[in-house]
Formats: structure tokens, C-alpha cells, sequence
């Protein structure tokens, strides 16, 4: 029913992301440029760790382990992983897409240890930029795109029949 700023110990700016901690009611997480906890409900902030590697990181999602020291971001760059506590960051590599905007991040609600994040070729910026316009990818697309798709598939059908009869024949 009611609001009131707390943000004290955050420096002026925006905090892109806040988070719960699912088995302490009280603890909250904050990122901007850097993560923040509150260990009483958001009344007052600490750092935690060190700044993000690159200043001015878009942050989309961040989840932290029960015991702190695991902290995830999902970033304009992919997701960053800290496993001692943000005193160190280093780019999520081999199963996740490198470099692709993340977006949300979010616990799988019967399985703490299970997370889900999404990813984008778009930026989420131009994403919401579109929506505020009621466009969408669709809208993008006129006649000259449609007709250049279809001669593309169209050449493509054509090379893939001349490749299929030339190896019939054994001349290739």
C-alpha cells in the first residue's frame, strides 16, 4: 500500500535488477554497475565483491546461491558467474550462447538449483522500443523481403536438385 525510497548505500542512479533471497525472507539483492545485499529488507545496502568487469553493464536477471558466494547476472553480454562472493567475474561460456544479450533469470520452482534465462538476437531495448509502437517482427516485413526470401528458397531448391542429379549420375 505504501512506497518509500531505500536505497541507501547505492549510489545515485538506477538499480536494474532486484532479487529475493528464497530461505532468508530479509535479504535482497540489487545490481547496478556492481551487486548490492540488504540484509534487512532493503533499508540499507552494502557492495558486495568488486565492480563488474566492464563499466555500464546492462543487467536483466541475477540469482545468488543460499550460501552468497555463487552469483549469476544475465547481462547486454551474455551471463556473468561469480563463485567467490563478486570478487571475481568471468564470462559463461560452452552451453549458453557467448555474447548474446540474456534476458530474465529465473529459479525453477521446484528445483532451487535450476535456473532458466532467455536469449536475444534483437536487443531488448529495440524489443521494447517496438512494443511501446505496437510493432512487432512481423511488422517489418513487406513485399520486396517476401519476394527476395522466395527467389533465395527458390535458388536453393533448384541447387539442391542439380547437386542431386549431378551425384545420381556419378559425375561429381
Amino acid at each position: 500500500a505504501n512506497w518509500r525510497p531505500s536505497s541507501t548505500g547505492i549510489p545515485a542512479g538506477r538499480v536494474e535488477v532486484l532479487t529475493h533471497s528464497p530461505k532468508a525472507p530479509n535479504m535482497l539483492w540489487a545490481a547496478a554497475d556492481r551487486v548490492y545485499g540488504s540484509s534487512d529488507g532493503g533499508r540499507t545496502w552494502n557492495p558486495v565483491g568488486q565492480p563488474l568487469p566492464e563499466v555500464n553493464t546492462s543487467i536483466r536477471g541475477m540469482a545468488v546461491s543460499d550460501d552468497r558466494k555463487l552469483i549469476l547476472l544475465a547481462t547486454h553480454r551474455g551471463v556473468l558467474r561469480s563463485e567467490d562472493a563478486g570478487e571475481s567475474w568471468t564470462q559463461v561460456e560452452g552451453a549458453l550462447p557467448v555474447h548474446l544479450e540474456a534476458g530474465l533469470m529465473l529459479r525453477d520452482p521446484h528445483d532451487s538449483q535450476t535456473l532458466y534465462a532467455g536469449f536475444a538476437l534483437t536487443p531488448y531495448p529495440e524489443i521494447y522500443r517496438r512494443a511501446q509502437e505496437g510493432n512487432n517482427l512481423l511488422s517489418r516485413t513487406d513485399p520486396v523481403s517476401l519476394a527476395g526470401g522466395a527467389a533465395f528458397l527458390l535458388l536453393l531448391i533448384i541447387a539442391g536438385w542439380w547437386l542431386a542429379t549431378r551425384l545420381s549420375r556419378g559425375r561429381i
